[in-house]
């Protein structure tokens, strides 16, 4: 039987040569986290991670040990909106790109009816588009996330 290469040693090759596979890995992953599977979409970014800047890099890049990306993106880890956002942020600022969420619609409650438990909040699946990152500097995430004042 002849020897074959891991499935995520694969994967990494391909994200290394294909920039468009590695934009479609980077948006599955935060699509995952959307749609409520977390451990998947977890374990996506940290494909894309290893294959593209390296946690040093990345640590480098949003202030925090490379030790504690990698436990955040692990199995067990639980990382903080704060860390999580300013990942992203600088996932997308090394793509190249500019990531929004589309689809968003809240489905409507009737109104003034009784007994209308489990109508309220549910929203259509969400979906991460992205776009060529603007020459000028715009705000991402956790910028976003900062500068955030309520109206």
């Amino acid at each position: 039987m002849p020897l074959t290469r891991s499935f995520k040693d694969t994967v990494m090759a391909r994200i290394r040569r294909d920039p468009e596979f590695a934009k479609g890995m980077l948006i599955e992953g935060i699509n995952s986290l959307l749609g409520d599977e977390v451990d998947v979409g977890k374990d996506i970014l940290r494909d894309y991670i290893n294959a593209t800047l390296g946690f040093e890099k990345l640590g480098k890049k949003v202030g925090l040990p490379p030790k504690s990306l990698m436990r955040m993106f692990g199995s067990n880890g639980n990382p903080t909106a704060k860390n999580l956002f300013a990942v992203i942020a600088a996932l997308q600022k090394g793509a190249g790109i500019q990531l929004k969420i589309t689809n968003l619609k809240a489905v409507k409650r009737p109104s003034r009816q009784r007994n209308t438990r489990g109508k309220r909040g549910q929203y259509e699946p969400v979906k991460v588009q992205y776009s060529q990152a603007p020459s000028r500097p715009t705000m991402g995430f956790a910028e976003d996330a900062a500068n955030f004042k309520r109206r």
